[in-house]
């Protein structure tokens, strides 16, 4: 499942990027806004991709916690 959101993502930035092409060589677009918005794009990806991990981190951190709670309940 992540390897096909990743795949996804990785389309919509290159149609992303080939249109904003189409508009800087249709003078619609400056090349900084095309930049902007394409770097707003992007961090808004990682941004996620480090909340995905987090999230990860802390659920992993939470299981750890509880099966030491457990083995410590299981010698009293």
């Amino acid at each position: 499942m992540n390897l096909l959101k990743d795949n996804f993502r990785a389309a919509v930035t290159c149609i992303l990027v080939m249109c904003f092409t189409f508009l800087i060589y249709a003078d619609k677009v400056t090349f900084e806004q095309a930049i902007t918005s394409i770097t707003a794009v992007a961090s808004g990806y990682f941004f996620t991709k480090k909340q995905e991990a987090e999230r990860r981190a802390d659920r992993e951190s939470r299981r750890a916690n509880e099966a030491e709670n457990k083995l410590k309940a299981n010698k009293v």
